[in-house]
């Protein structure tokens, strides 16, 4: 009987066994558990790299977005690399210390005071400001960490909130040159650009301010710049742009622009800098009538323009060069005389004279037309009168132009063609 209770007791003991095996199936590994190979996952995801990983940092989510290079060690120890205005433009490396730690869950921590990283989580503002004493830059140093993979690790500033993408570096790219690439990016899309930006999506458009500052403000057709502009901020790539945030339209989110087409392109969404006529205008009229600008269109012989129009401004230049001097013609506005005028400029030596022949400009829809008023100061008549070329040279502009950009999406340089001579045209640069 012993034997058969026994028997009875072992037999439920199993059934009962097999339940738990069950239950514990049912609701898998421990959060602990996970959260431990999460972590290691990390760690090996981040030292598998052999070249390293780009960081696209913004130290919170209003601030500017800034690139590091980083190569993880399975010992512990870090190489970054940065190139940004807190380092004074320069490139430089460091190694310092980092580590993946649990702490609510896993966060990346950089543990060691790194000089060209940690300046972002300083309390001590490095520009001075007394407004930000005691809190600096207001970036993180330790993140946690959403996602990973082997090509993308998805973060999260600990203090601060901003989110931060870590993307896996070619194999075989010199770190250098990347931020070459950067700057080279930048000095195109931001460096010699004097226009916003227009992002349209089908028959919408917005205007983007601020692109110098890496601080987009994004303002509807029609609205304020003041008071109805999203600030977006952005980080400049290899091939264009990234948004710290997506971008929404109708449903459609970007959030990635790049390159292509001489715009910037991204998920039926594209930019370019706007009607190329109506920003040769608006960038030389003042506000104020008696106000000169502070702009204006440089006639750029080095550039290109019809031969038609060279050989009558190579006399220009003959003519000047005889006395010694140098000389430099542009479109510009003149708030003394309250009239568009072909701006003369010589030098010689370090002596400049200035010289101005009144014009009359009118815009329309397609063209802008120059007429001379037969009026001028002083040097603009006796250069005008007494110099070759000249009366030449106000012929051919006095006339109607189209004017097109060759870059559609940075208008620094625009194409003066006339209408009713297809051999005059020549190319203008904004200084």
């Amino acid at each position: 009987m012993k034997k058969i209770i026994g028997a009875f007791l072992i037999a439920l003991s199993l059934v009962a066994t097999g339940c738990l095996h069950e239950e514990e199936d049912i609701f898998g590994k421990s959060a602990a558990i996970r959260a431990k190979e999460f972590k290691e996952g990390t760690e090996a995801a981040l030292a598998a790299a052999p070249n390293g990983w780009v960081m696209h940092y913004f130290p919170n989510p209003t601030t500017e977005g800034y690139t590091y290079l980083m190569k993880f060690g399975t010992g512990g120890n870090v190489t970054m690399a940065g190139k940004n205005k807190y380092l004074k433009n320069q490139y430089k490396e460091e190694i310092s210390l980092w580590e993946v730690i649990l702490d609510n869950g896993p966060v990346l921590t950089f543990n060691s005071y790194n000089t060209i990283f940690h300046i972002f989580a300083d309390p001590i503002d490095p520009d001075n400001n007394p407004d930000l004493e005691g809190k600096g830059l207001e970036g993180d140093y330790e993140f946690i960490v959403l996602e990973y993979s082997d090509s993308q690790i998805k973060l999260k500033g600990k203090k601060h909130g901003a989110y931060v993408l870590m993307s896996r570096l070619a194999d075989g790219q010199n770190w250098e040159d990347y931020f070459k690439s950067l700057d080279n990016m930048n000095t195109f899309l931001f460096g010699n650009t004097p226009n916003n930006f227009y992002l349209r999506v089908e028959d919408t458009y917005y205007t983007m301010y601020d692109g110098t500052t890496h601080i987009f403000n994004i303002v509807p057709e029609g609205g304020n710049r003041y008071a109805d502009g999203d600030k977006v901020p952005f980080i400049v790539t290899p091939d264009g742009l990234r948004l710290y945030s997506a971008f929404s339209v109708g449903g459609t989110s970007v959030q990635d622009f790049k390159l292509a087409d001489k715009k910037l392109i991204s998920n039926g969404f594209s930019v370019d800098g706007g009607n190329a006529l109506d920003f040769y205008n608006q960038a030389v009229t003042p506000e104020e009538p008696s106000r000169s600008s502070a702009n204006r269109w440089v006639v750029e012989p080095a550039k290109d323009m019809s031969p038609k129009v060279k050989a009558v401004y190579d006399r220009i230049v003959a003519s000047c060069s005889a006395v010694g001097r140098t000389v430099q013609l542009s479109f510009y506005y003149y708030g003394k005389n309250q009239s568009d005028v072909l701006r003369i400029t010589t030098k010689r030596s370090t002596a400049t004279t200035e010289g101005y022949l009144n014009f009359e400009k009118t815009v329309s829809p397609e063209s802008v037309a120059y007429s001379y008023k037969g009026t001028g100061d002083q040097p603009g008549l006796m250069f005008y009168k007494d110099f070759d070329g000249f009366k030449d040279f106000v012929e051919l502009v006095n006339t109607d132009f189209t004017v097109s950009a060759d870059e559609p999406l940075v208008l620094s340089s625009l194409k003066m063609q006339s209408k009713n001579d297809p051999d005059v045209w020549f190319y203008v640069s904004y200084k």
